[in-house]
């Protein structure tokens, strides 16, 4: 019997397979489930879905270099930091 992950996140990524690999690599854990537009990794107590940001957006997101060593992601924080914009 499985237990629910205490804790569950999701990332929106312009590189699915990147992210998913460096995720999959950084928690140890293991992919259940992939298609063409999101992956959901699973490791003891974290849920991870990835999910394709969609070409015609990710196509006008430019990803800071400081960003690249995690697959070329985008995030969006909610605080101050960004100022609401897209930033890695």
């Amino acid at each position: 019997m499985s237990v629910p992950a205490r804790t569950g996140v999701l990332i929106y990524a312009k590189n699915l397979k990147a992210v998913s690999s460096f995720y999959e690599h950084v928690l140890g854990a293991k992919e259940v489930h992939t298609d063409v537009e999101h992956t959901m990794l699973q490791s003891f107590d974290t849920q991870l879905i990835i999910h394709a940001i969609p070409s015609p957006f990710a196509d006008t997101i430019e990803v800071p270099p400081v960003a690249r060593g995690a697959g070329d992601q985008a995030v969006l924080y909610r605080g101050n930091a960004c100022r609401g914009r897209a930033c890695g």
